[in-house]
């Protein structure tokens, strides 16, 4: 017998840390959005969501790291990472690197507007360089095809109005720290300044 928990922290060493990080976000995000009430995320996420990420972990997921014969360091420094807000695998494996150079402060699902109203929710913006990253699934054009195109493609002009960097990274590019480190910083140099030193 074993839980969501366990399982997802087994994956660790068993696919790799990536894919353990993207299991556990899914697990956590699950287990947060079921202590919501499953609420309509299309008003935006409540307030309320990381302190009640954060009281699941510290009550449910390090009791169950404690009990690791192995690799509790690295559990419990993933754990500490993990956000709740991460609606898909691409958007997982992108806060997966993003911890792993060490940079800090990009948020993430938060909503941008201009004059003309509502642009977009972001998978990971920083207000203060103005960048935001978006991550495309797997097959995130095959199934909505033009229309979405199209939409993205006015939301991406009327960002670039406002003044922000947008980095665009596929699936593929999220698989690899070096090939996405390379092309985030020759995008977006001003993100050097998040990274923070590692202890």
């Amino acid at each position: 017998m074993t839980t969501p928990i366990r399982t997802s922290l087994d994956l660790v060493s068993l696919r790799g840390q990536r894919a353990g990080f993207a299991a556990m976000e899914f697990v956590l995000r699950k287990m947060v959005l079921n202590q919501l009430g499953s609420p309509n995320l299309r008003f935006g996420y409540p307030p309320e969501i990381d302190r009640l990420a954060r009281g699941q972990i510290v009550d449910n997921w390090m009791p169950a790291i404690k009990r690791l014969r192995t690799g509790q360091a690295t559990a419990r420094r993933m754990a500490d990472a993990l956000d709740p807000k991460s609606e898909s695998i691409a958007e997982s494996y992108c806060s997966f690197n993003l911890h792993a150079l060490n940079l800090r402060g990009l948020q993430q699902q938060v909503k941008i507007y201009d004059e003309r109203g509502f642009v977009s929710r972001n998978d990971f913006m920083d207000k203060e360089t103005m960048t935001i990253l978006e991550v495309d699934g797997v097959d995130k054009y095959v199934k909505v095809g033009r229309g979405l195109m199209n939409k993205e493609s006015d939301q991406h002009n009327r960002l670039l109005a406002l003044g922000f960097t947008v980095v665009r990274f596929k699936f593929k590019e999220l698989l690899n720290l070096s090939t996405f480190s390379a092309k985030l910083f020759a995008q977006a140099p001003k993100l050097r300044q998040l990274v923070r030193v590692a202890r």
